[in-house]
């Protein structure tokens, strides 16, 4: 990651001299007032930056000033108390660029260290045409500043020289294996000192990355060529098919049990009969959609037929609830019964409501479904997040949010968010 030097803060010389307990309140404090200037100044950030797992270490192993894996942030308490609240600032947004641009998970075993440099090259030629200020001695070529990763790591030689690092892009696990001893020392380190922070999950990763090319696209609209961005489009390109996550997050939330009317095959050859693992699949699958007029049609009607082929699929049952600041309607469909006489087909539905907003109201629905001894095995909520929602999501039950692109971030639950 990048290269050089931030200004230095005027308490550096009292910092070299604190204990570990004042370096560490003297760097919270950057990083804290370093996040209120960006949510205030560039709210673009505000997604990666709210919710971005991050840590404070002592170790210089894991991370010399901050580090990432994609998913995770550190940052080292005594270098980060030795910058200025704008040098952490500036750092904190390459960093977030870097997570943001997923250039941690593209490496696709390219060679780390030249791809590291490639990213940086691409995440300062992207802060530069969003018109910050960066230091001269940043990684910046203005002939690449329209290219993505990729083609820049092409045009850099196949031994890039090791220069002192302000903060580094940890390789994910699947990367690591080409690594050298001093790489391996670095990763293992990193992984120490984020044992039990919770990484971001790849489908929350992905709604946040997601949000963040729309606003950086329409920002640098009619600028420096902005919206044909290479590393943008190249961030952006689907790597996951959202089809089989949901199929996936619905198959999870089905029952798994121990049936001896098969034994497993496995162990039958020694003459041991154990019982066979089966599923029973996903009973009943709750769909919720926000009917208040943000929700189009033909978006939620191309949902529905996917989640109802995943229905029939899992023999199933789905139950449709429309609400807005109330329940308007409530359909069942299973393989046998396709056709509801109020709302029609999940293909194309009847819609009710478009009054206010209350998400509150279909989890208040399923709770007295599970209370009355019902199976709920999955809750889908389609919606933009705009109204009330409950603060935690109901013990035992896997919702997944299918959020349109204009929305607000639920602080719980799997997302998807719809092109």
């Amino acid at each position: 990651m990048s290269r050089g030097r931030l200004p230095s803060s005027p308490e550096i010389e009292h910092a070299a001299k604190a204990s570990d307990a004042e370096l560490e309140a003297i760097a919270e404090d950057r990083m804290s007032r370093a996040r209120l200037h960006i949510l205030l100044d560039h709210p673009y950030f505000a997604s990666a930056l709210l919710q971005l797992p991050t840590r404070g270490t002592h170790d210089a192993t894991a991370v010399a000033t901050m580090a990432t894996d994609g998913r995770r942030l550190l940052f080292n308490f005594e270098a980060i108390a030795a910058l200025t609240t704008p040098g952490v600032r500036l750092l904190m947004m390459h960093v977030l660029t870097h997570v943001l641009l997923d250039h941690a998970n593209r490496a696709n075993g390219r060679d780390w260290k030249r791809w590291e440099l490639a990213s940086d090259y691409a995440t300062n030629a992207l802060l530069k045409l969003m018109e910050f200020e960066l230091p001269k001695d940043w990684p910046l070529n203005p002939v690449w500043w329209n290219w993505s990763t990729e083609k820049i790591y092409e045009q850099l030689p196949a031994k890039i020289p090791s220069t002192p690092m302000l903060d580094m892009l940890i390789p994910p696990v699947r990367e690591r294996s080409a690594g050298d001893g001093e790489r391996a020392n670095t990763c293992a380190a990193f992984d120490a000192a984020a044992e039990g922070l919770e990484a971001l999950s790849e489908l929350h990763a992905k709604s946040i990355t997601h949000q963040f090319q729309q606003d950086v696209r329409t920002k640098l609209t009619g600028k420096h060529a902005g919206s044909q961005l290479e590393e943008i489009s190249a961030s952006g390109k689907e790597r996951v098919d959202w089809r089989r996550l949901l199929a996936q997050f619905i198959i999870g939330g089905a029952r798994r049990e121990y049936s001896t009317l098969r034994h497993n095959r496995k162990h039958l050859w020694r003459g041991i009969y154990l019982p066979s693992l089966i599923s029973t699949g996903a009973e009943r699958i709750v769909v919720a959609i926000d009917t208040s007029g943000s929700m189009g049609k033909v978006e939620i009607g191309a949902i529905l037929t996917e989640v109802d082929a995943l229905r029939r699929t899992e023999a199933s049952e789905l139950v449709v609830i429309q609400f807005d600041a109330a329940i308007q309607a409530v359909a069942t469909f299973t393989p046998w019964q396709e056709v509801d006489p109020k709302v029609g087909t999940t293909a194309a539905m009847n819609m009710y409501g478009r009054g206010g907003t209350d998400i509150c109201l279909p989890f208040t629905w399923v709770e007295k479904e599970r209370a009355e001894g019902r199976t709920v095995n999955a809750l889908i909520i389609c919606t933009d997040g705009y109204g009330p929602l409950p603060a935690r999501a109901p013990s035992g039950l896997p919702v997944l949010f299918l959020l349109t692109p204009n929305h607000q971030m639920p602080k719980f639950g799997a997302v998807i968010v719809l092109d």
